[in-house]
């Protein structure tokens, strides 16, 4: 028996919905890349994690 069904998830989704996803994984990735800029920001959220322990 043979399933119609696709392979994956993503690939179901009309393809403005998937640039949509596409988009906004860019524009996060973009958005943490860009803090990796900001020295103190990263001091200090490294100072948050280890606060952690």
């Amino acid at each position: 028996m043979t399933s119609a069904a696709p392979s994956s998830l993503l690939l179901a989704l009309p393809w403005w919905q998937r640039a949509l996803i596409w988009a906004c994984v860019l524009a996060v990735l973009l958005g943490v890349f860009a803090l990796y800029t900001l020295p103190d920001f990263m001091v200090t959220l490294a100072g948050y994690i280890w606060a952690c322990f």
